[in-house]
Protein backbone atom coordinates (compact mmCIF):
# COMPACT_ATOMS: atom_id res chain seq x y z
CA UNK A 1 0.00 0.00 0.00
CA UNK A 2 2.85 2.40 0.90
CA UNK A 3 4.51 1.80 -2.46
CA UNK A 4 1.28 2.16 -4.42
CA UNK A 5 0.40 5.49 -2.75
CA UNK A 6 3.93 6.84 -3.28
CA UNK A 7 3.83 5.95 -6.98
CA UNK A 8 0.65 7.98 -7.43
CA UNK A 9 2.46 11.22 -6.59
CA UNK A 10 5.69 11.39 -4.59
CA UNK A 11 7.73 8.77 -6.51
CA UNK A 12 5.87 9.05 -9.81
CA UNK A 13 8.28 8.26 -12.65
CA UNK A 14 8.74 10.97 -15.27
CA UNK A 15 10.38 11.10 -18.69
CA UNK A 16 12.62 14.02 -17.78
CA UNK A 17 14.63 14.15 -14.53
CA UNK A 18 13.96 16.97 -12.06
CA UNK A 19 16.73 18.55 -10.03
CA UNK A 20 14.59 19.00 -6.91
CA UNK A 21 11.40 17.44 -5.59
CA UNK A 22 9.75 20.86 -5.14
CA UNK A 23 10.29 21.63 -8.84
CA UNK A 24 8.81 18.24 -9.72
CA UNK A 25 5.73 18.81 -7.55
CA UNK A 26 5.17 22.29 -9.04
CA UNK A 27 5.24 20.80 -12.54
CA UNK A 28 2.79 18.07 -11.48
CA UNK A 29 0.32 20.63 -10.14
CA UNK A 30 0.48 22.90 -13.19
CA UNK A 31 0.74 20.47 -16.08
CA UNK A 32 -0.87 17.16 -14.96
CA UNK A 33 -4.12 15.87 -13.53
CA UNK A 34 -2.33 13.82 -10.85
CA UNK A 35 -3.93 13.91 -7.39
CA UNK A 36 -1.44 15.23 -4.80
CA UNK A 37 -1.16 13.34 -1.55
CA UNK A 38 1.25 12.35 1.21
CA UNK A 39 0.88 9.27 3.38
CA UNK A 40 1.66 9.22 7.10
CA UNK A 41 1.30 5.71 8.52
CA UNK A 42 1.97 4.01 11.85
CA UNK A 43 1.10 0.28 11.82
CA UNK A 44 -2.49 0.09 10.52
CA UNK A 45 -3.35 3.70 11.42
CA UNK A 46 -2.74 6.21 8.63
CA UNK A 47 -3.77 9.54 7.13
CA UNK A 48 -3.44 10.82 3.56
CA UNK A 49 -2.95 14.57 3.30
CA UNK A 50 -4.13 16.42 0.20
CA UNK A 51 -5.30 19.91 -0.79
CA UNK A 52 -9.03 19.74 -1.65
CA UNK A 53 -12.12 17.74 -0.70
CA UNK A 54 -12.45 16.49 -4.30
CA UNK A 55 -8.92 15.11 -4.16
CA UNK A 56 -9.63 13.54 -0.77
CA UNK A 57 -12.71 11.77 -2.15
CA UNK A 58 -10.66 10.58 -5.14
CA UNK A 59 -8.00 9.14 -2.80
CA UNK A 60 -10.64 7.36 -0.72
CA UNK A 61 -12.29 5.75 -3.75
CA UNK A 62 -9.03 4.63 -5.37
CA UNK A 63 -7.57 3.37 -2.10
CA UNK A 64 -10.72 1.36 -1.40
CA UNK A 65 -10.46 -0.27 -4.83
CA UNK A 66 -6.75 -1.02 -4.39
CA UNK A 67 -7.17 -2.59 -0.95
CA UNK A 68 -10.07 -4.74 -2.12
CA UNK A 69 -8.50 -5.94 -5.39
CA UNK A 70 -4.83 -6.27 -4.43
CA UNK A 71 -4.86 -7.01 -0.70
CA UNK A 72 -8.35 -8.48 -0.15
CA UNK A 73 -9.04 -5.93 2.59
CA UNK A 74 -12.09 -3.79 3.26
CA UNK A 75 -11.72 -0.12 4.15
CA UNK A 76 -13.75 0.74 7.27
CA UNK A 77 -16.33 3.37 6.30
CA UNK A 78 -16.88 4.37 9.95
CA UNK A 79 -13.19 5.09 10.58
CA UNK A 80 -12.25 6.46 7.16
CA UNK A 81 -13.24 10.13 7.40
CA UNK A 82 -12.66 13.14 5.18
CA UNK A 83 -11.98 16.21 7.34
CA UNK A 84 -11.14 19.84 6.65
CA UNK A 85 -8.60 20.44 9.40
CA UNK A 86 -9.12 24.18 9.15
CA UNK A 87 -12.56 23.60 10.66
CA UNK A 88 -12.29 20.46 12.76
CA UNK A 89 -9.69 18.43 14.66
CA UNK A 90 -8.62 15.02 13.42
CA UNK A 91 -7.47 12.31 15.84
CA UNK A 92 -4.32 10.34 15.05
CA UNK A 93 -2.01 8.29 17.31
CA UNK A 94 -3.50 9.76 20.48
CA UNK A 95 -3.21 13.37 19.29
CA UNK A 96 -5.63 15.91 17.85
CA UNK A 97 -4.53 18.06 14.88
CA UNK A 98 -5.94 21.27 13.46
CA UNK A 99 -4.86 24.25 11.33
CA UNK A 100 -5.71 27.66 12.80
CA UNK A 101 -5.22 31.25 11.68
CA UNK A 102 -1.73 32.47 12.45
CA UNK A 103 1.30 34.40 11.29
CA UNK A 104 2.66 32.32 8.44
CA UNK A 105 3.10 32.67 4.69
CA UNK A 106 -0.13 30.80 4.01
CA UNK A 107 -2.03 32.33 6.92
CA UNK A 108 -2.36 29.10 8.95
CA UNK A 109 -0.30 27.40 11.64
CA UNK A 110 -0.68 23.91 13.10
CA UNK A 111 -2.18 23.27 16.52
CA UNK A 112 -1.76 19.92 18.22
CA UNK A 113 -3.24 18.79 21.52
CA UNK A 114 -3.38 15.41 23.31
CA UNK A 115 -6.51 13.42 22.50
CA UNK A 116 -8.75 14.84 25.21
CA UNK A 117 -10.90 11.74 25.66
CA UNK A 118 -7.91 9.43 25.86
CA UNK A 119 -6.08 11.78 28.27
CA UNK A 120 -9.08 11.88 30.61
CA UNK A 121 -9.24 8.09 30.69
CA UNK A 122 -5.54 7.88 31.55
CA UNK A 123 -5.93 10.46 34.35
CA UNK A 124 -9.02 8.62 35.70
CA UNK A 125 -6.97 5.42 35.87
CA UNK A 126 -4.07 7.07 37.72
CA UNK A 127 -6.44 8.82 40.16
CA UNK A 128 -8.00 5.44 40.95
CA UNK A 129 -4.57 3.88 41.54
CA UNK A 130 -3.66 6.70 43.94
CA UNK A 131 -6.95 6.21 45.79
CA UNK A 132 -6.29 2.47 46.12
CA UNK A 133 -2.86 2.77 47.78
CA UNK A 134 -3.30 0.79 51.04
CA UNK A 135 -3.16 2.62 54.36
CA UNK A 136 -1.01 -0.10 55.95
CA UNK A 137 2.04 0.15 53.66
CA UNK A 138 5.53 0.53 55.08
CA UNK A 139 7.34 3.74 54.18
CA UNK A 140 9.45 1.88 51.59
CA UNK A 141 6.38 0.34 49.97
CA UNK A 142 4.63 3.72 49.88
CA UNK A 143 7.59 5.35 48.16
CA UNK A 144 7.67 2.45 45.72
CA UNK A 145 4.05 3.23 44.82
CA UNK A 146 4.85 6.95 44.46
CA UNK A 147 7.70 6.09 42.12
CA UNK A 148 5.51 3.76 40.04
CA UNK A 149 2.74 6.34 39.68
CA UNK A 150 5.25 9.09 38.90
CA UNK A 151 6.54 6.92 36.06
CA UNK A 152 3.05 6.78 34.60
CA UNK A 153 2.57 10.54 34.93
CA UNK A 154 5.92 11.23 33.29
CA UNK A 155 5.04 8.72 30.56
CA UNK A 156 1.89 10.69 29.72
CA UNK A 157 3.88 13.93 29.63
CA UNK A 158 6.71 12.56 27.50
CA UNK A 159 4.31 11.01 24.98
CA UNK A 160 2.40 14.28 24.59
CA UNK A 161 5.14 16.90 24.94
CA UNK A 162 5.37 17.16 21.15
CA UNK A 163 1.90 18.80 21.18
CA UNK A 164 1.94 22.59 20.94
CA UNK A 165 -0.93 22.81 23.45
CA UNK A 166 0.36 20.17 25.87
CA UNK A 167 0.42 22.62 28.80
CA UNK A 168 -3.21 23.62 28.20
CA UNK A 169 -4.32 19.98 28.23
CA UNK A 170 -2.32 19.06 31.33
CA UNK A 171 -3.47 22.10 33.32
CA UNK A 172 -7.04 20.83 33.10
CA UNK A 173 -6.23 17.60 35.00
CA UNK A 174 -3.12 18.46 37.02
CA UNK A 175 -4.83 19.83 40.15
CA UNK A 176 -7.16 16.84 40.37
CA UNK A 177 -4.28 14.34 40.64
CA UNK A 178 -2.43 16.51 43.17
CA UNK A 179 -5.47 16.71 45.46
CA UNK A 180 -6.06 12.96 45.16
CA UNK A 181 -2.43 12.33 46.14
CA UNK A 182 -2.62 14.66 49.14
CA UNK A 183 -5.79 12.98 50.42
CA UNK A 184 -4.03 9.61 50.30
CA UNK A 185 -0.86 10.91 52.01
CA UNK A 186 -2.75 12.31 55.01
CA UNK A 187 -2.52 8.88 56.65
CA UNK A 188 1.28 9.06 56.20
CA UNK A 189 1.66 12.66 57.53
CA UNK A 190 2.14 14.03 54.03
CA UNK A 191 2.92 17.70 53.40
CA UNK A 192 2.88 20.21 50.55
CA UNK A 193 6.60 20.67 49.76
CA UNK A 194 8.13 22.80 46.93
CA UNK A 195 9.13 20.43 44.15
CA UNK A 196 12.72 21.70 44.10
CA UNK A 197 13.10 20.64 47.75
CA UNK A 198 12.16 16.99 47.10
CA UNK A 199 14.80 14.38 46.29
CA UNK A 200 13.07 12.31 43.60
CA UNK A 201 13.00 13.14 39.88
CA UNK A 202 15.70 15.81 40.42
CA UNK A 203 16.09 16.66 36.72
CA UNK A 204 12.40 17.60 36.64
CA UNK A 205 11.60 18.83 40.14
CA UNK A 206 14.62 21.13 40.44
CA UNK A 207 13.06 23.34 37.75
CA UNK A 208 9.82 24.03 39.69
CA UNK A 209 8.89 25.75 42.96
CA UNK A 210 5.25 24.59 42.87
CA UNK A 211 4.32 22.64 46.00
CA UNK A 212 3.54 18.95 45.51
CA UNK A 213 2.21 16.28 47.93
CA UNK A 214 5.24 14.73 49.59
CA UNK A 215 6.12 12.33 52.36
CA UNK A 216 9.27 12.20 54.49
CA UNK A 217 11.61 9.23 54.15
CA UNK A 218 14.49 9.41 56.64
CA UNK A 219 15.88 12.92 56.05
CA UNK A 220 14.52 13.49 52.52
CA UNK A 221 11.15 14.25 50.96
CA UNK A 222 9.72 12.19 48.10
CA UNK A 223 6.76 13.67 46.22
CA UNK A 224 4.06 12.93 43.68
CA UNK A 225 5.13 14.69 40.48
CA UNK A 226 2.66 17.01 38.73
CA UNK A 227 1.11 16.69 35.27
CA UNK A 228 1.79 20.41 34.86
CA UNK A 229 5.55 19.85 34.93
CA UNK A 230 5.70 19.78 31.14
CA UNK A 231 6.88 21.93 28.25
CA UNK A 232 6.41 21.68 24.52
CA UNK A 233 9.40 20.11 22.75
CA UNK A 234 9.85 20.26 19.00
CA UNK A 235 9.94 16.82 17.40
CA UNK A 236 12.86 15.78 15.23
CA UNK A 237 12.37 14.09 11.90
CA UNK A 238 12.88 10.34 12.05
CA UNK A 239 16.33 9.13 11.03
CA UNK A 240 15.73 5.74 9.41
CA UNK A 241 19.27 4.62 10.31
CA UNK A 242 18.36 4.73 14.02
CA UNK A 243 16.73 1.39 14.69
CA UNK A 244 16.75 -0.65 17.93
CA UNK A 245 16.98 -3.90 15.94
CA UNK A 246 20.62 -3.64 14.82
CA UNK A 247 23.87 -2.82 16.61
CA UNK A 248 24.62 -0.05 14.10
CA UNK A 249 21.16 1.41 14.61
CA UNK A 250 21.51 1.40 18.39
CA UNK A 251 24.93 3.03 18.20
CA UNK A 252 23.58 5.71 15.84
CA UNK A 253 20.81 6.48 18.34
CA UNK A 254 23.14 6.77 21.34
CA UNK A 255 25.69 8.81 19.41
CA UNK A 256 22.97 11.40 18.76
CA UNK A 257 21.30 11.39 22.18
CA UNK A 258 24.24 11.09 24.58
CA UNK A 259 24.50 14.86 24.99
CA UNK A 260 20.74 15.50 25.03
CA UNK A 261 18.82 16.24 28.23
CA UNK A 262 18.60 12.89 29.94
CA UNK A 263 15.32 11.26 30.89
CA UNK A 264 14.05 11.44 34.42
CA UNK A 265 14.89 7.82 35.22
CA UNK A 266 16.38 4.72 33.65
CA UNK A 267 14.75 2.06 35.84
CA UNK A 268 13.99 -0.07 32.80
CA UNK A 269 17.72 -0.84 32.50
CA UNK A 270 17.57 -2.80 35.77
CA UNK A 271 15.60 -5.99 36.54
CA UNK A 272 12.47 -5.61 38.71
CA UNK A 273 13.55 -8.38 41.08
CA UNK A 274 15.89 -6.16 43.11
CA UNK A 275 13.32 -3.36 43.40
CA UNK A 276 10.68 -5.78 44.71
CA UNK A 277 13.18 -7.33 47.10
CA UNK A 278 14.20 -3.93 48.47
CA UNK A 279 10.56 -2.93 48.98
CA UNK A 280 10.05 -5.96 51.24
CA UNK A 281 13.44 -5.76 52.99
CA UNK A 282 14.82 -8.94 51.42
CA UNK A 283 18.17 -7.63 50.16
CA UNK A 284 19.89 -6.40 53.27
CA UNK A 285 20.21 -3.05 55.01
CA UNK A 286 22.23 -1.23 52.34
CA UNK A 287 20.13 -2.34 49.37
CA UNK A 288 17.12 -0.28 50.44
CA UNK A 289 14.66 1.67 48.34
CA UNK A 290 16.91 4.73 48.30
CA UNK A 291 19.62 2.64 46.59
CA UNK A 292 17.14 1.24 44.04
CA UNK A 293 15.90 4.76 43.26
CA UNK A 294 19.27 6.52 43.11
CA UNK A 295 21.11 3.95 41.00
CA UNK A 296 18.82 4.95 38.10
CA UNK A 297 19.73 8.61 38.63
CA UNK A 298 23.42 7.69 38.71
CA UNK A 299 23.02 5.81 35.42
CA UNK A 300 21.47 8.94 33.90
CA UNK A 301 24.35 11.05 35.15
CA UNK A 302 26.86 8.56 33.71
CA UNK A 303 25.02 8.76 30.35
CA UNK A 304 24.79 4.97 30.05
CA UNK A 305 28.58 4.52 30.10
CA UNK A 306 30.76 2.47 32.44
CA UNK A 307 32.81 4.75 34.71
CA UNK A 308 35.82 2.41 34.46
CA UNK A 309 36.16 1.31 30.84
CA UNK A 310 33.86 3.91 29.22
CA UNK A 311 31.82 1.31 27.28
CA UNK A 312 28.08 1.53 26.65
CA UNK A 313 25.88 -0.07 29.30
CA UNK A 314 23.22 -1.21 26.85
CA UNK A 315 23.88 -4.90 26.19
CA UNK A 316 23.27 -6.14 29.76
CA UNK A 317 22.02 -4.84 33.09
CA UNK A 318 24.46 -2.29 34.64
CA UNK A 319 25.99 -2.78 38.07
CA UNK A 320 25.76 0.04 40.63
CA UNK A 321 28.91 0.38 42.76
CA UNK A 322 29.17 2.32 46.05
CA UNK A 323 32.36 4.38 45.93
CA UNK A 324 32.61 4.46 49.73
CA UNK A 325 30.52 1.69 51.31
CA UNK A 326 31.59 2.77 54.82
CA UNK A 327 29.51 5.96 54.91
CA UNK A 328 26.52 6.27 57.26
CA UNK A 329 23.24 4.81 55.99
CA UNK A 330 21.78 8.25 55.23
CA UNK A 331 24.73 9.03 52.89
CA UNK A 332 25.96 5.71 51.48
CA UNK A 333 23.26 5.46 48.80
CA UNK A 334 23.26 9.04 47.60
CA UNK A 335 23.76 9.61 43.88
CA UNK A 336 27.22 11.15 44.35
CA UNK A 337 28.39 7.92 46.04
CA UNK A 338 27.15 5.64 43.23
CA UNK A 339 28.77 4.84 39.87
CA UNK A 340 27.59 2.63 37.01
CA UNK A 341 29.87 -0.23 35.88
CA UNK A 342 29.99 -3.28 33.66
CA UNK A 343 29.84 -6.54 35.62
CA UNK A 344 33.47 -7.29 34.68
CA UNK A 345 34.62 -3.87 35.91
CA UNK A 346 32.50 -4.18 39.08
CA UNK A 347 34.14 -7.53 39.88
CA UNK A 348 37.63 -6.11 39.28
CA UNK A 349 36.99 -3.16 41.61
CA UNK A 350 35.59 -5.28 44.44
CA UNK A 351 38.19 -8.05 44.23
CA UNK A 352 41.54 -6.44 45.18
CA UNK A 353 43.47 -9.67 44.48
CA UNK A 354 42.26 -9.93 40.88
CA UNK A 355 44.76 -9.32 38.07
CA UNK A 356 43.72 -6.24 36.04
CA UNK A 357 46.40 -6.37 33.32
CA UNK A 358 43.71 -7.06 30.68
CA UNK A 359 42.39 -3.51 31.18
CA UNK A 360 44.02 -0.51 29.50
CA UNK A 361 46.15 1.90 31.56
CA UNK A 362 43.36 4.45 32.05
CA UNK A 363 40.91 1.80 33.28
CA UNK A 364 43.56 0.29 35.61
CA UNK A 365 44.06 3.69 37.29
CA UNK A 366 40.34 4.03 37.86
CA UNK A 367 40.06 0.50 39.26
CA UNK A 368 42.92 1.16 41.68
CA UNK A 369 41.34 4.47 42.68
CA UNK A 370 38.01 2.82 43.46
CA UNK A 371 39.76 -0.01 45.34
CA UNK A 372 41.53 2.48 47.59
CA UNK A 373 38.20 4.10 48.52
CA UNK A 374 36.75 0.74 49.58
CA UNK A 375 39.09 0.74 52.61
CA UNK A 376 37.83 2.75 55.66
CA UNK A 377 39.65 6.09 56.02
CA UNK A 378 41.13 5.27 59.46
CA UNK A 379 42.53 2.01 58.04
CA UNK A 380 44.03 3.89 55.07
CA UNK A 381 45.61 6.41 57.48
CA UNK A 382 47.06 3.60 59.61
CA UNK A 383 48.39 1.86 56.48
CA UNK A 384 49.94 5.13 55.27
CA UNK A 385 51.53 5.76 58.65
CA UNK A 386 52.90 2.20 58.75
CA UNK A 387 54.33 2.57 55.24
CA UNK A 388 55.90 5.89 56.23
CA UNK A 389 57.57 4.34 59.29
CA UNK A 390 58.86 1.48 57.13
CA UNK A 391 60.33 3.95 54.65
CA UNK A 392 62.02 5.85 57.43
Amino acid sequence: MDEWIAKQWESKKTKRPYGAQNTKYTAFRKRTSLTPGFLVRYADDFVIITDTRAHAEDWKARLQTFLHSKMKLTLSQEKTLITDIRKKYIKFLGYEFKMVRGKSRRGYISRTIPDRGRLKRKVDQIAEEIKNIPECYSREQLIGEINRINSKVRGIIQYNQCCTWVSVAMDKHGRRLQLAAMRRLKQYKGKWIPANQTQNLPHIHQQYKQKIPSVKYRDIYVGFTALTFCRWEQTRYKNQAETPYTEAGRQAYFQRTKKKRINARLDEMYPDKAARGASYGQWGKLNNFEFIMNRAYALNRDKLRCRVCGGWLISAAPWAHRINPNLPLDKVNRVNNLVSLHKKCFTAVNNPSQDISEFDVKAQKKIIGYREKLVPSHTRNNQSALMERRVR
